[in-house]
């Protein structure tokens, strides 16, 4: 019986405290509706649909198959037997770490040192870039480093069918990788240790370049125009554009954690031109935002496969001995170890620093969101509904549309808001002024009397067509005021009482200075619509109450 080797074990043990720990983060950012639908939701909708829509290549001449990452058809069957997006949550945290077995094999065969193996293998755990991968929702992408390394390691172990069956499984995973796999078929062409590589070369070559000319002609020629320039050409996102001194720090902030090392590779180092050159041709920040989003899945295996090449360009170099490469790879850990403390969402200090994912707060589950929850489950299943973008659980077995995209004259079942959201105020994607956020729909449809409020909790209001009864569930907003000025986040409609047991004076005005109310603080109002940004000052001792009566 052949024992597993303590490097292994390590690696392992790693993986599993990895996957665990990510799950746990990634669960919680969903159960206190921080999660979004985009792009946990759209990716858990595309997967459910493959089962529970007809099956139609295109609906009024229009595209409606994502052929830009087809691996999602491969998926579908497995998470249909049990869909629900935190299913897709655990299986990225689990399956992003894999990868550092990938890692290991080819470290090991081409640098011939288990302990540098196992070193490089830890340093992609603790690799910043990748944190924001595992933190933002579900993309398919995310799959690209694992994909593509196991190839790679097969390749390597001239285990050529595996190699190419997982060379296509990444070659579907993204728009931009059949780029990626012909640049490096035409390395691979170059350097074949043998025939059958130069075969595999050229058949990767055809089919990437036949998979690439489908997905255009798929989707028409001005999506490849639309995405290449895309963010430069679009006047309403000039607040996200980016300098060109940005996109050069990008290679420094990715390249500083490996040291610069992979620019010693001659080969594989030309892998990461298809992302850089898609991301230096936008001026969309988070294409270049080393943290917070999904894109460095799409050079990291390139910067990690370098690494180890560009290792091996040092170990060649005489006066360089192994010890010496051991070393550096220690420093390499090291660093990545230093800055994912910093920089990782569950490093201790990355609350402390600008560019914080505030975890604490994006995984801390209230009973507000306790009772979102509650309020979701009354909403029949295939029923349409009008949600925020932090409400990805609404996005399997609902007829469900975002405030950004409701068509004209269009009347949802179901209007769900969540006023202690960001996305209550803001659009869920940037588009033009003309495009509506929730609490200005929710404003109008409330304001034309075709809705009835079926539920309530403290702000949280499950809107229903053509409903007239009671509330189902009503939770009022409570407050006690002791400041002399006070500023509340919102106030819902609904009738409203104002008591001191002091002689106090008070004074209630939005955001825009409209006085709600003014006089002693004992009274009544009322409010007919959402108010954001409320401002209550008081003037004289003692505590004002003001509590929702009635919605």
């Amino acid at each position: 019986m052949k024992v597993i080797s303590k490097n292994i074990i390590i690696l392992i043990v790693a993986y599993f405290i990895y996957g665990i720990s990510w799950s746990i983060i990634t669960l919680l950012r969903y159960e206190s509706f921080n999660a979004g639908v985009f792009d946990l939701g759209v990716a858990s909708a595309l997967l459910y649909g493959v089962f529970h829509q007809p099956f139609q290549l295109y609906y009024n001449g229009q595209p409606t198959m994502a052929m830009n990452k087809m691996i999602y058809l491969l998926m579908a069957p497995f998470f249909n037997l049990y869909p629900d997006p935190r299913l897709l949550l655990i299986f990225q945290s689990f399956f992003i770490p894999l990868a550092i077995f990938p890692i290991y094999g080819i470290s090991k065969q081409v640098l011939n040192d288990e302990k540098i193996s196992v070193i490089i293998s830890l340093t992609y755990l603790f690799y910043y870039p990748m944190g924001g991968v595992n933190w933002f929702d579900f993309h398919y992408m995310s799959l690209v480093p694992t994909l593509f390394l196991t190839s790679f390691y097969f390749l390597l172990k001239k285990s050529y069918r595996l190699s190419i069956i997982f060379f296509i499984l990444t070659d579907i995973t993204n728009f931009l990788v059949p780029l990626i796999i012909i640049i490096f078929s035409i390395i691979l062409f170059f350097t074949a240790r043998n025939d059958k590589e130069k075969r595999i070369s050229i058949f990767l070559i055809i089919f990437s370049t036949l998979l690439f000319t489908w997905i255009v002609m798929y989707f028409g020629v001005s999506y490849l125009t639309y995405w290449t320039n895309y963010h430069s050409i679009s006047y309403y996102v000039l607040m996200i554009q980016t300098s060109t001194m940005e996109k050069v720090l990008y290679i420094f902030y990715i390249f500083l954690p490996v040291l610069f090392i992979p620019f010693l590779d001659r080969k594989y180092i030309y892998l990461i031109i298809p992302y850089l050159g898609f991301a230096f041709l936008n001026n969309y920040f988070p294409y270049i935002d080393p943290m917070f989003f999904q894109y460095p899945s799409l050079i990291t295996p390139f910067i990690f496969l370098s690494l180890i090449y560009g290792l091996k360009e040092l170990s060649n170099i005489k006066k360089i001995k192994i010890r010496s490469i051991k070393n550096i790879a220690i420093a390499i850990l090291s660093i990545n170890i230093a800055l994912a403390i910093v920089l990782m969402p569950w490093g201790p200090l990355n609350s402390q620093v600008v560019c914080s994912y505030d975890l604490k707060d994006n995984i801390k589950v209230t009973q507000e969101d306790i009772a979102l929850e509650n309020i979701i489950k009354m909403i029949p299943k295939g029923s349409s509904v009008l949600i925020q973008d932090n409400m990805p659980q609404l996005c399997i077995g609902y007829n469900w549309t975002l405030p950004d995209f409701l068509k004209n004259n269009t009347l949802p079942e179901y209007i769900i808001t969540d006023p202690y959201s960001h996305f209550f105020y803001n659009y869920s994607v940037y588009y033009p002024p003309y495009n509506q956020t929730m609490i200005s729909l929710f404003n109008i449809f409330f304001m034309r009397g075709l809705y009835g409020i079926y539920a309530e909790y403290k702000g949280i209001i499950l809107l229903k067509l053509n409903y007239s009864g009671s509330p189902l569930i009503f939770e009022p907003i409570s407050m006690n005021l002791t400041d002399a000025k006070n500023n509340i986040q919102f106030l819902p409609p609904g009738n409203y009482s104002i008591s001191s047991q002091d002689n106090v004076y008070i004074r209630i005005l939005t955001n825009d200075n409209k006085i709600i109310y003014e006089g002693p603080a004992k009274g009544y109002f009322s409010l007919n619509i959402y108010y954001s940004d409320i401002k209550i000052e008081k003037i004289g001792n003692g505590i004002v109450r003001i509590l929702q009566e009635s919605p």
